[in-house]
C-alpha cells in the first residue's frame, strides 16, 4: 500500500512473512523521495511486542492534519481483528488502536467523513450471510455473499467502494470457488450504510450450472486477457498461466479478488485487483464517467 506523506515522500508498506503463514507476517516500509524512481532500504515496523508477528496491511493509508500517517492493519494469529496504526514523520509507530475484536474481522479500510469522524469497514471472516462489518456505525449488512474483500475512497462527493468475494460455482468441483468481479459502487447520503452499484467490471457467473472444462476455460480466459489489454501479444499464454492456477482435474473456475482503490492528484480513480490469481488488472476512470453511469439506465449490466 502506498501513501504520499505530508513532506511529499512516497511511503510503500507491504507484508513480509517470516515464519509459517500469514500468522508469521509483519509490515515492512520503504520510502521514495523521487516519485518512485529509487527507494530506501526496507525496514520492518514494530507493531507488537509478541515477536513483532501477525500484522498485515491491505487498506489504503491516510494522512492526519498534523502530517502523521494512519495505517489500517489487521491480525490473524489467535484472533482476527482490525487495528489502526499511527506513524510519525519518520515512519515509527507512535499509536495503535483496536478497530474490532474477536475472530471474524479482517482487512480494514478507513473512510474519512470529516476531519473528526470516520468509519472503518472490515471484511467479515466468520461466514454466514453478512460479508462486511463496520465500526462507527457498528454493523453493515450485505447479503450478496460472504467474505468479500473491499476497497474504499472518499471522492469529495460521496464515497466509492469496490468489492470482490468468494461465491460457490455449481459448475465446478466443490473445492473450487468463484469470486464475482469487483463492483464500482457509490455511497448514498447515509454515508457508508447504503450503497448503489454503478458497474460490475468482471462477472463470469454465466458459466454457472454447467461444467467448465479446461478447453472452454482457456478460450474464455484468452478472450478476457485480449479484451483487458489490446497490446497483449500472447493472450493464449496468459490463459495457460491462469489455467495453471485455476484448473484442477476437469473443473476450472474464475477468481477476481483483493481490490485496491485510490484517487490520484488529477482526480482520476485507479483500481487494481488480482485477476485469476495470475495477473494484476488496472482500471482507470474519472468522476465524469461515474456520473454518466449513474445517469444511465441498466447500471447492473455485466462487463
Amino acid at each position: 500500500m502506498a501513501v504520499r506523506a505530508a513532506d511529499g515522500q512516497i511511503r510503500l508498506l507491504y507484508v513480509t512473512v517470516s515464519v509459517g503463514g500469514w500468522g508469521g507476517s509483519s509490515v515492512t516500509m520503504t520510502t521514495s523521495t523521487d516519485d518512485g524512481k529509487t527507494w530506501t532500504p526496507a525496514r520492518r515496523l514494530i507493531t507488537t511486542p509478541f515477536f513483532n508477528l501477525s500484522t498485515l496491511v491491505k487498506g489504503t493509508p491516510f494522512l492526519y492534519d498534523d502530517g502523521t500517517v494512519g495505517v489500517p492493519v489487521y491480525h490473524e494469529l489467535i484472533g482476527k481483528f482490525g487495528e489502526l496504526l499511527r506513524l510519525d514523520k519518520t515512519g515509527a509507530v507512535i499509536d495503535k488502536q483496536r478497530l474490532s475484536s474477536g475472530n471474524d474481522s479482517l482487512q480494514p479500510v478507513v473512510l474519512a467523513l470529516s476531519n473528526r469522524n470516520a468509519i472503518a469497514l472490515m471484511r467479515y471472516a466468520a461466514g454466514g450471510p453478512r460479508n462486511a462489518s463496520s465500526a462507527f456505525p457498528p454493523t453493515m449488512r450485505d447479503v450478496t455473499g460472504p467474505t468479500r474483500e473491499i476497497a474504499v475512497v472518499e471522492s469529495g462527493r460521496g464515497a466509492l467502494r469496490c468489492r470482490a468475494g468468494r461465491r460457490k460455482n455449481p459448475g465446478c468441483p466443490e473445492r473450487y470457488r468463484e469470486r464475482p468481479g469487483p463492483a464500482v459502487a457509490r455511497c448514498l447520503p447515509r454515508r457508508g450504510v447504503t450503497w448503489e452499484t454503478v458497474i460490475t467490471l468482471e462477472d463470469q457467473t454465466g458459466f454457472r450450472g454447467r461444467p467448465l472444462d479446461r478447453a472452454r476455460y482457456l478460450e474464455a480466459t484468452e478472450a478476457l486477457a485480449r479484451d483487458s489489454d489490446a497490446t497483449v501479444l500472447d493472450p493464449a499464454g496468459h490463459a495457460r498461466a491462469a489455467a495453471a492456477q485455476m484448473c484442477r482435474g476437469a473443473g476450472c473456475g474464475f477468481e477476481f479478488s483483493y481490490p485496491y482503490l485510490i484517487q490520484a492528484r488529477d482526480g482520476e480513480f485507479h483500481l487494481a485487483y488480482t485477476w485469476n490469481r495470475s495477473f494484476i488488472k488496472h482500471v482507470r476512470f474519472n468522476r465524469a464517467w461515474l456520473d454518466r453511469r449513474l445517469g444511465e439506465s441498466g447500471n447492473d449490466q455485466r462487463h
